[in-house]
């Protein structure tokens, strides 16, 4: 197995040889330069529950304009449109009860001092507010939807003058007179004579 990988052994020796000889040329090389590493602060309580709290504002404002939206179908008698919007409101509805119930668990792990607890409470509310994000994006194409609905149509023909009409009473005759249909003579049968 290890020959198929390498050809031989005496390859895959070299390549290792290889591989620390790079190793110790990169740290006899002299001072390496620094490179400085920046990490994303993590967001302080106050600051995550004014986000939680700005992400439960935005889903009951989603959920009110989709109610709203749900209505006008509904008016319109628009029935495809309010279908779509309102499997979407109740996705929105879903996701903003989470929303409430996160909110919550995350003062509760603030006041509590609980910072494991506080982070995981965050980390869910941000990926609930990405789906909110993307339900508002989806019911904003229910929008869209009845202009892929074919309507009342109408049909409108136009038939250019120098058409040549279909009508047998104007046809002009050829100049060749159709081909002269002869009828065959009847089949006369014969009956066999039987002899007296």
């Amino acid at each position: 197995m290890r020959t198929r990988w390498f050809g031989n052994s005496s390859a895959a020796a070299a390549f290792v040889a290889g591989l620390s000889m790079a190793g110790t040329a990169f740290t006899q090389a002299g001072p390496q330069p620094e490179v400085a590493v920046t990490a994303k602060a993590e967001p302080t309580s106050e600051q995550q529950v004014s986000q939680a709290d700005a992400i439960q504002r935005r889903g009951a404002a989603l959920a009110d304009r989709l109610a709203k939206m749900l209505d006008e179908a509904r008016t319109e008698k628009d029935i495809m449109r309010a279908n779509c919007v309102n499997r979407k409101l109740t996705e929105v509805n879903a996701n903003v009860r989470n929303v409430d119930q996160r909110t919550r668990a995350l003062k509760d792990a603030s006041s509590g001092g609980d910072v494991n607890r506080r982070n995981h409470e965050f980390t869910v509310l941000t990926v609930l507010s990405q789906k909110l994000d993307m339900l508002q994006r989806e019911a904003s194409q229910c929008l869209g939807q009845s202009l892929f609905e074919p309507g009342a149509s109408q049909v409108i023909t136009t038939v250019p003058a120098d058409n040549p009409t279909l009508d047998p009473t104007t046809l002009v005759p050829q100049n060749t007179p159709p081909p002269a249909f002869t009828v065959p003579p009847p089949v006369q049968t014969f009956s066999p004579t039987t002899p007296n």
